[in-house]
């Protein structure tokens, strides 16, 4: 942010980090550009009973490793399917490496959510809005359309989250802590701006100038309006 005697400052710092990086990035957004501050990762999947059930243990344990507060969802319509899910977590669990992170991560942050049908399955995955959203279904086309509100949309059994951590997709800085429902991916956009620049005719000056002017008077700001009348004049 503020440079050194060999690093220039800086107009904007992006990228994933630790809560440290997240607290430095809070306090000196406004010095600084930002591009959001992340908290733990997060992973919800939507699975039925297609699903491998081994790989969905993995895919839950990836995401737990990271964090003793990562979260991780899953979301299905078959009860069964996911206590039989519960249950080979509970075996696998034991065993798992980096065991102290991710059982620490799913005693306290792990989730398995009944949905009764399809349309309730797409609005808790947009309300719960994750990081990175998992489709595992014998159909999971029609999750495209419903499901608006993730930083990624990984789709069947052969697009697990992890790929997209080394290998696949545009970005992997991600919106986290539900902040999917009203921003975005790091991209090419966050390292670009933007400005409007305005250019009337004497015409078309003439045809808004007093709409202007009428909003100037009523907000009791007379330069302002002085500004356009005496280009009235």
């Amino acid at each position: 942010t503020y440079g050194t005697e060999t690093i220039p400052k800086v107009d904007k710092i992006v990228g994933p980090g630790n809560q440290f990086v997240a607290y430095a990035k809070k306090y000196l957004f406004g010095q600084v550009g930002i591009d959001q501050i992340a908290g733990p990762t997060e992973i919800a999947l939507i699975i039925d009973d297609t699903a491998d059930l081994d790989a969905i243990v993995y895919d839950v344990f990836a995401q737990a490793e990271h964090d003793e507060l990562a979260r991780t969802y899953v979301i299905g319509e078959d009860a069964q399917v996911l206590k039989d899910l519960e249950s080979r977590i509970a075996k696998a669990l034991p065993n798992v490496d980096r065991y102290d992170i991710v059982s620490k991560s799913i005693a306290n942050q792990h989730y398995l959510i009944h949905a009764s049908n399809f349309d309730e399955a797409c609005h808790v995955m947009n309300t719960i809005a994750p990081e990175h959203a998992s489709i595992q279904t014998v159909n999971p086309q029609p999750y495209i359309e419903k499901v608006k509100y993730v930083g990624a949309l990984f789709i069947g059994h052969y697009s697990p989250e992890v790929i997209g951590d080394y290998v696949a997709g545009p970005s992997h800085v991600l919106p986290t802590n539900r902040t999917a429902r009203f921003t975005n991916g790091l991209s090419v956009n966050d390292f670009l701006t933007r400005n409007t620049v305005i250019h009337l005719s004497k015409d078309t000056f003439e045809q808004i100038a007093d709409s202007a002017q009428h909003i100037a008077h009523v907000e009791a700001l007379y330069n302002h309006q002085q500004s356009i009348l005496i280009r009235q004049s």
